[in-house]
C-alpha cells in the first residue's frame, strides 16, 4: 500500500461540493469522464477514538456501490443505471467520486454493464466494460488493455506504478506497462486469478484445479506471485481451501478459508483470514455458522470485510461491515457516531489513515459509503 494521506490523518469530514471536468480519450464505447478534485473538509469531533463518520457517496434514487480508494481519499465503485424506455433492466455503471458523489465515468453504453475495481494514487482507475479489461485516468480517458482473443477480460487491482492484475478466463494475468503477461497458475490447476498487487509488484489470487475434496467441493488454493512465480498458501488441514483476496506493502495478506461447515442456505461457510509467517489464521464471524469475509489490509495492519449476522436477528441471510484489528473483531454499525441511520453491509477496502469505503443500506436504498475516524 502507497504512503500515508496527511489531510485527513485528524478529520473526520463531511464533503463540500467541488468538482471539474476530465480530459478523454474517444472510443466507440466512452467519450467522456469525470474525476475527483480537492475535497474541502469541516471537522467532525467524536469523544472517544475508534468511531466513525459516514458520508453518502450515492444520490437519490439511484444504488450504488464502493469498490476501492487510494490514499487521497479518492473513491471508485459502480451506479446502477436503468436502461432506456422498454428495458427492465438495471445496469452496473463503472463510477468515481466526483462532488460527493459517484458519476458514471461512460465507458460503457446503457445497454452494458461495466464495473470500477481500483484505483490507485496517481488517479488510474481500471475495471471492465462489461468484457473486456480497461484502464482509465482523467490524462487518458478509456483504454482497453491487450487480452487473450476470444476471452473476456477483467482487471480488478492496479498499484502505483500503474502495473495491473486481473483475468481472463481461466487464465490470470497481470498487465505490465500495458503489455499482457500470463500468470502461471499452481501445478494440476485449471483456472486462476490474481485479485491484487501491491507496490513491491508483489501479486496475491487464487488458483483452482481439477481436485476435489471427498465432499465433492473443488480445491481452491491461494497463490502468491513473486516475479511471476506462483507460490500456494494452502489453507490448513480441516478446511476445505482458501482465497488470497488482498496483500499491503509489508506483505501482509487477508482472504478466507472455506469451512466444512454449511450455512442456512446449505452453502459452505467462509471464514476471513491472514497469512501469517507459519500460516493462515482464522479471524473468525460475528456468530456460529455463519460465514465472513476479509477484502482489505492496510498498512497499520487493520482489515476490512463482511461478516453474516446470526439467524436469530435476520429472516433472510444478511452482512455487516466489520474490521479486525488486534485480535479484536467489531461490527462497524457499532462505531458510527454521525451519518444518518443506514446498515453498514459490507466494507469492500481501507487506506492507510483508516478510511474505509463500502456500501449501506436504508429501505429499499443501497449506497456507496465512505467512513472516515474520528478525533
Amino acid at each position: 500500500m502507497p504512503r500515508l494521506v496527511r489531510y485527513l490523518a485528524l478529520l473526520c469530514t463531511t464533503f463540500v461540493l467541488a468538482g471539474t471536468a476530465a480530459g478523454t480519450h474517444a472510443t466507440p464505447a466512452a467519450t467522456s469522464g469525470v474525476y475527483l478534485p480537492l475535497i474541502a473538509f469541516r471537522t467532525c469531533r467524536a469523544p472517544t477514538q475508534g468511531l466513525y463518520c459516514l458520508i453518502d457517496l450515492g444520490m437519490v434514487g439511484q444504488n450504488s456501490q464502493a469498490t476501492s480508494l487510494n490514499q487521497h481519499a479518492e473513491v471508485v465503485g459502480n451506479i446502477f443505471v436503468p436502461a432506456p424506455t422498454g428495458h427492465d433492466l438495471v445496469m452496473p455503471h463503472a463510477a468515481r467520486a466526483s462532488s460527493g458523489t459517484l458519476a458514471d465515468l461512460m465507458v460503457s453504453d446503457q445497454y452494458t454493464a461495466s464495473s470500477a475495481q481500483a484505483i490507485n494514487d496517481t488517479g488510474l482507475v481500471v475495471g471492465d466494460t462489461g468484457n473486456h479489461a480497461f484502464s482509465w485516468s482523467p490524462a487518458t480517458g478509456l483504454l482497453l488493455l491487450e487480452s487473450p482473443s476470444g476471452s473476456q477480460s477483467f482487471a480488478l487491482s492496479v498499484n502505483n506504478a500503474g502495473t495491473i492484475v486481473g483475468n481472463a478466463w481461466p487464465q490470470a494475468l497481470t498487465w505490465e506497462q500495458n503489455k499482457m503477461v500470463v500468470l502461471p497458475g499452481l501445478p494440476g490447476a485449471t483456472e486462476s486469478v490474481a485479485y491484487d498487487i501491491n507496490n513491491l509488484g508483489q501479486i496475491v489470487g487464487t488458483s483452482t484445479g481439477t481436485a476435489t475434496h471427498p465432499n465433492g467441493v473443488k480445491l481452491t488454493r491461494a497463490v502468491q506471485w513473486q516475479n511471476h512465480i506462483p507460490q500456494p498458501l494452502d489453507a490448513p488441514s480441516g478446511y476445505l481451501g482458501s482465497r488470497a483476496s488482498a496483500i499491503n506493502a509489508a506483505g501482509q495478506i487477508v482472504g478466507s478459508l472455506y469451512v466444512n461447515e454449511a450455512d442456512r442456505l446449505g452453502y459452505y461457510c467462509s471464514h476471513a483470514a491472514i497469512w501469517q509467517p507459519n500460516g493462515w489464521q482464522d479471524l473468525g464471524t460475528l456468530a456460529p455458522e455463519t460465514s465472513s469475509r476479509a477484502n482489505d489490509i492496510n498498512g497499520q495492519g487493520q482489515i476490512v470485510g463482511s461478516s453474516e449476522l446470526p439467524a436469530s436477528q435476520t429472516a433472510e441471510p444478511r452482512t455487516h461491515a466489520v474490521l479486525w484489528h488486534n485480535d479484536s473483531l467489531t461490527d462497524l454499525n457499532t462505531r458510527i457516531v454521525a451519518g444518518g441511520d443506514w446498515e453498514i453491509t459490507s466494507a469492500a477496502a481501507i487506506n492507510n489513515a483508516g478510511v474505509i469505503v463500502g456500501q449501506a443500506q436504508r429501505g429499499q436504498d443501497q449506497h456507496a459509503v465512505l467512513l472516515i475516524p474520528a478525533q
